[in-house]
């Protein structure tokens, strides 16, 4: 009796930090982090109540509903996800015991998992902890958050050392008869060693995965800025060549102008023709921050070879303290989206304002067609985009430059009008 209550506990403990690991990697939480551990123990806490009666019954309801609970109060989830995680999180559980039982050939009755032998109980309760820890991590990756999916080689070395434990102890089951009581006491310590090592190790090669998924997440925000700045460079190059260019042409309309002699409309209008044609090489002053008024200019260009109607607001707005590499990040992104959305939108328009508000606030407000709805998951936005490696950070990497200005993003559908709402809120400097 002590010993089955010894393995109870053991038991509900892996459960209780697989469940938690898994919740903490693949939900968002509802309020905070705090919170919702203390959702998972409270949950798990009342759990073990329901496991005292040792009955398989009330200990599979108990599982379903406290689960249940954990998932759908804890974390930002609606009802029919948690439910379904739940069901497959249970279908998981039963599987790993059943399969356990028959690897070492145990009957499973109304108890916990009572076996022939004290040794058969303990191995039952290891074996089927650890099939359920590597489902779970098999399920994790496959319903997990799409940044933190490894590669099946990875997945291999997640799963490889719980599965050789599983059968090393399947081993131990078939010759633990012949051995005496020593020797089975220091097989039994051995596996309980094995057992904290695959959790370790478990932890351990996770970390380091993870860490390579963001090294990696890294590398393609530094790539998406040196792309930025070796854009902004090109156009910044570009138009004082066309300054040059624009300066030159009006000396020679001037020229022009000044020998003609009256009459001759037809030249007239040439040197008209050639002084329009070079207003559309002009950096429109938008804003007194340099970079941005050449970002807008270009795309505005970009937009009306679209046919895609860019109107722009931003009077008398101070932009200097916003560094331009920022600039390029924070607009240049947000457009790009904008104009992704439009090209697949029966209206195409975009609209653009920059104001302060009440002198302590600077807001930037993007309104965009869009004919569908945007794509959530984990709380974060899907590109529509084919290539979902080399793209989607778009956000990311605005997100990263408005941490420079302790700015904050919002976005917004307007389902009826068929807008999308991107809102940035930037803290002016001096203001508490």
């Amino acid at each position: 009796m002590r010993i089955n209550s010894i393995l109870i506990i053991i038991s509900l403990l892996a459960e209780y930090f697989v469940m938690l690991y898994y919740c903490n990697s693949t939900l968002e939480y509802k309020k905070s982090k705090a919170k919702s551990i203390c959702t998972v123990t409270l949950g798990y806490l009342l759990y073990c109540v329901a496991c005292l009666f040792e009955n398989t019954f009330i200990n599979i309801c108990g599982f379903v509903i406290i689960n249940f609970f954990i998932i759908y109060h804890g974390y930002n989830i609606k009802a029919r996800g948690a439910a379904i995680k739940v069901i497959i999180c249970t279908a998981l559980m039963m599987f790993s015991e059943l399969l356990a039982g028959l690897l070492i050939h145990t009957e499973l009755n109304n108890d916990f998992a009572t076996a022939i032998s004290i040794v058969e109980s303990i191995i039952f309760a290891f074996v089927s902890k650890l099939l359920y820890i590597t489902s779970m991590i098999i399920f994790k990756h496959i319903s997990g958050r799409k940044e933190q999916n490894y590669k099946a080689k990875e997945m291999i070395y997640l799963i490889i050392l719980p599965i050789s434990t599983c059968l090393f102890l399947t081993l131990f089951n078939k010759i633990s008869g012949s051995l005496d009581v020593k020797l089975e006491v220091l097989f039994i310590v051995f596996s309980v060693l094995l057992i904290i090592s695959n959790f370790i190790a478990y932890i351990v090669c996770e970390r380091i995965i993870d860490n390579n998924i963001q090294i990696h997440k890294l590398k393609q925000l530094e790539y998406k800025k040196s792309i930025n700045e070796r854009s902004y460079q090109l156009i910044q190059e570009k138009y004082a060549e066309l300054k040059i260019l624009v300066h030159d042409f009006e000396k020679y309309c001037n020229y022009i102008d000044g020998k003609i002699a009256g009459g001759q409309e037809d030249v007239h209008a040439i040197t008209k023709k050639l002084r329009d044609k070079n207003k559309e090489f002009l950096i429109v002053e938008y804003t007194d921050n340099k970079a941005l008024n050449i970002l807008l200019s270009q795309k505005i260009k970009e937009c009306n070879s679209k046919n895609i109607d860019f109107q722009i607001c931003a009077p008398n707005t101070d932009l200097s303290f916003i560094e331009e590499s920022d600039v390029i990040a924070i607009f240049g992104n947000l457009i790009d989206n904008a104009v992704e959305s439009c090209m697949i939108s029966k209206e195409k328009k975009i609209f653009l304002q920059i104001h302060t508000m009440n002198d302590k606030f600077l807001v930037i407000n993007l309104e965009n067609s869009s004919d569908n709805a945007p794509t959530v998951k984990n709380g974060r936005l899907k590109t529509f985009k084919h290539d979902k490696n080399k793209h989607g950070i778009g956000l990311m990497s605005v997100e990263q430059a408005l941490n420079n200005y302790n700015g904050h993003l919002q976005w917004e559908y307007k389902a009826e009008k068929h807008i999308f709402v991107t809102t940035i809120l930037i803290i002016l400097k001096g203001i508490d």
